[in-house]
């Protein structure tokens, strides 16, 4: 007993050390070859190192959830494939842009290499996986704070933060900024809404909240911090009522809930579409240049069910070759997905992403799960609006992780009874 305890050990910090290297080395890229994110490296190496943990000692039961589960998030990637695939066919798209959607979506951002490292920890380590992964990003966030204080003193930056915090970012100094990195900044932001989901009185999970708020407040993503408010509001609303009995009634109030995000999600691509945007600079709202790109992309596309798209990657071809913009991103990923896919291309990738993944997950009267994953598409539907957050691959493993995670252990001892007869584990 004791030897099988130290090797779980040695794996976790195996495992472990992997996850910081990759999320410390998250926005860098290997300039020299072409422009391979270097995170991948060690993202690769810990599948690979997963895989053949499994052909040692194969898991069945987790094997069986993982497998059917990853198959469901990997759906929206599967429908922007196919529907890219009629669309270059039909439109006869050169080489050049198709070329560029599947370096940015194979290479740079794969949704599929995600979703294996989310697997991973959970075959391996079970519901601890998702706690294993936050540290990985602490300690990965620490060791860059670590590095600014080194440079610049602690004094410095302590003060640079206490200024950001009280403006609310209204005033960002050098200093702090670089700890601003947005993609740590989202997937902390997607812990600290689980962790208010699933609180715990406990030493462990306090601390673990406690760091994971300061590198989250150190990066300070004002549109993750309202994110979280209104998704930790909307699913601790629903979340306890989940727990008695009129359940099957709670579930179809949020199914309906997702249906109406839909919908806005469309009315917010119209009202972007109408110029909301240099509207509200006129009246001298800082929408942080937004206007400009927005007006840039507007001959590209019309509001129409008629409006068919161009393939994915699309927008980022724009970006990359015919727009010359002080920014690489058009920070709104819902405008840009509907670019890319069309009227209707939009509405099954958000099926496929949104509604999908809210209805598997809570599937079963796990109602419960189904408030904490909609809650989490809250999130994502927020930082989708304003943001770039599909191009970021470790917020896809977050999240993944979560969801997939969310029950994890008690899901896998009902799949021990349905294939074995009885729980093996103890």
């Amino acid at each position: 007993m004791f030897e099988k305890q130290v090797s779980k050990n040695i794996a976790a910090v195996y495992f472990i050390v992997l996850a910081v290297l990759s999320y410390y080395f998250v926005d860098k890229t290997l300039t020299a070859t072409i422009g391979i994110a270097f995170r991948q490296i060690f993202v690769v190496l810990f599948i690979l190192s997963g895989f053949v943990c499994w052909l040692i000692k194969p898991d069945i039961a987790r094997t069986s959830i993982l497998l059917r589960s990853s198959l469901v998030l990997c759906v929206p990637l599967a429908v922007m494939v196919l529907i890219s695939l009629f669309l270059w066919v039909f439109q006869q798209t050169e080489i050049e842009i198709i070329a560029n959607a599947f370096y940015t979506y194979f290479l740079y951002m794969n949704e599929i290499l995600a979703v294996l490292v989310a697997v991973v920890f959970l075959l391996l380590f079970g519901e601890r996986g998702i706690w294993y992964n936050l540290f990985a990003i602490i300690i990965a966030n620490l060791l860059l704070i670590a590095t600014i204080m080194a440079e610049h003193g602690v004094g410095a930056y302590l003060n640079e933060l206490w200024i950001l915090i009280k403006t609310f970012a209204g005033e960002t100094g050098d200093i702090i900024r670089e700890a601003e990195i947005h993609e740590l900044a989202f997937c902390l932001g997607l812990y600290e809404l689980y962790m208010i989901l699933n609180f715990r009185k406990k030493l462990w999970f306090i601390l673990l909240f406690i760091a994971a708020t300061f590198c989250f407040v150190s990066a300070f993503k004002r549109i993750a911090m309202v994110a979280i408010l209104v998704a930790s509001i909307l699913g601790l609303i629903l979340k306890f009522p989940a727990r008695r009995k009129g359940a099957a009634t709670l579930s179809k109030v949020i199914m309906i809930m997702v249906a109406a995000l839909g919908i806005l999600a469309y009315a917010y691509i119209f009202a972007v579409k109408m110029g909301v945007f240099q509207q509200l600079e006129e009246q001298g709202v800082n929408v942080t240049g937004r206007a400009d790109i927005y007006e840039l992309f507007d001959k590209y596309y019309t509001f129409s069910p008629a409006y068919i798209g161009y393939g994915m990657g699309y927008v980022y071809y724009l970006l990359n070759s015919e727009i010359s913009l002080y920014t690489s991103a058009i920070h709104n990923d819902f405008l840009g997905m509907y670019i890319d896919l069309g009227f209707w291309g939009f509405l099954i990738w958000f099926i496929s992403g949104f509604a999908l993944r809210v209805w598997y997950f809570g599937r079963n009267g796990k109602t419960e799960n189904k408030a904490v994953v909609f809650a989490i598409m809250v999130y994502m539907f927020i930082v989708f609006s304003t943001d770039n957050t599909l191009t970021f691959q470790m917020v896809y493993s977050v999240t993944a992780l979560i969801i997939m995670g969310q029950g994890f252990d008690k899901k896998t001892r009902e799949e021990e009874k349905r294939l074995f007869g009885s729980a093996q584990r103890t």
